[in-house]
């Protein structure tokens, strides 16, 4: 899985729209301030679902607070999942 950093170009009204997909499945997912690992692999498909990590996408994530509801080393695991092919166990 690659990440791709399009800081250059703007994004496609396609991408936009997936954007904006990601960031209403992400404010229901911690509207109750818990994370489960359900919800979790629900962010990692939708993140997934092209077959890539786009910079803006990673960057939403964060925005929305969800790393509000996980410590640091969490993130950091959560991020190597998302560009990670592999599940991890």
């Amino acid at each position: 899985m690659r990440i791709s950093q399009s800081k250059d170009k703007e994004p496609t009204p396609e991408e936009l729209q997936e954007l904006e997909k990601l960031k209403g499945i992400i404010e229901r997912i911690i509207a109750d301030g818990k994370l489960t690992g359900i919800e979790f692999e629900r962010i990692k498909a939708v993140i997934r679902a092209d077959q890539k990590v786009s910079f803006e996408e990673l960057q939403l994530v964060r925005k929305q607070g969800y790393f509000m509801l996980v410590p640091m080393h969490q993130e950091i695991n959560f991020l190597a999942k998302i560009s990670s092919p592999f599940k991890r166990t």
